[in-house]
């Protein structure tokens, strides 16, 4: 298959290629190969190794579509190779060139808003100086920027509330992510049914409780038992709320002899747990979560 890679045949294997087992060295190759397609290109825009999407950032086959992809990567490496490549379009390198201002007018994020350039228009919604005018403008814009508005603590309730019934169930889940949202929606977030079998705590459930943890502690707490309690058994969802400095000592307190020690570790290193407890688990079996304890009787 190098053969015919290297005799520049390798269009034939493509498929067999991206399958491979070693995504970083077959992604090195394709991505630096002078010759690989468009199409190819465009795929390994997703690869999870950071230095072939630098490879493809850099391509000089790579398409404006690929490149706007990049530009927005979250790696920096990735996005600076994206904007020095020759091909990437010299409005929207200076239109992105200017939103690193962080001093940038109301004005001039207004005359942004209008670019043509989907990549300049989620740089908007990030900058420090937008405002609730421009969020609910851009609203109405692709999903990719709607997603970044509904988790913006400056769009307005009337937006976030037309969110929540918006059919691309992860805009519902981007407004129980934003810490600014009102109160009254992220209880109706929290409470709302994740399935046919009935009530169960779910991402959304989960997304809202933290946010109101984070907004107004005791709010969340008539929704805590029921986070805490499903699934009725160590998990990764659990351990996260443990790990929310704001949720109380009294809810810490039922769990630091769970067996799933990153429940342990979670409630050792909260600044909410009682000293008797942490004095507890400096004591505890596991390492890490003597370590956390200690440190947090400091």
């Amino acid at each position: 298959m190098l053969i015919d890679f290297e005799q520049g045949r390798y269009k034939e294997n493509e498929p067999i290629l991206m399958r491979f087992s070693n995504l970083e060295y077959y992604g090195v190759i394709l991505a630096s190969a002078p010759n690989t397609s468009p199409q190819i290109l465009s795929k390994l825009v997703e690869h999870p190794i950071q230095g072939v999407r630098v490879l493809v950032a850099s391509h000089h086959n790579i398409t404006q579509n690929s490149l706007d992809k990049l530009i927005d990567d979250r790696s920096p490496e990735v996005r600076a190779a994206a904007l020095a490549n020759p091909k990437l379009d010299s409005m929207l390198r200076e239109q992105l060139a200017s939103l690193e201002n962080p001093n940038l007018s109301l004005l001039d994020l207004r005359e942004l808003v209008n670019s043509e350039y989907t990549a300049v228009k989620t740089k908007v919604v990030r900058h420090p100086n937008v405002d609730g005018s421009i969020l609910a403008k851009l609203a109405d814009d692709k999903l990719i920027v709607k997603l970044a508005v509904a988790k913006h603590p400056k769009t307005p309730a009337e937006i976030l509330t037309r969110f929540i019934e918006h059919p691309d169930r992860r805009l519902p889940l981007a407004v129980a992510q934003n810490p600014g949202a009102p109160k009254d929606l992220l209880i109706q977030l929290a409470t709302q049914p994740g399935g046919r079998g009935g009530f169960h705590f779910n991402p959304l459930n989960l997304a809202a409780v933290k946010s109101l943890l984070t907004q107004e502690p005791e709010a969340a707490i008539p929704f805590l038992d029921r986070c805490l309690k499903f699934p009725n058994r160590p998990s990764f969802s659990r351990f996260l709320v443990l790990m929310n400095p704001h949720i109380p000592s009294s809810f810490l307190a039922r769990y630091y002899k769970s067996w799933f020690w990153p429940e342990r570790y979670a409630i050792a290193q909260n600044p909410n747990t009682h000293r008797d407890i942490c004095q507890q688990l400096t004591q505890d079996p596991n390492r890490i979560v003597r370590a956390a304890a200690r440190d947090n009787l400091k």
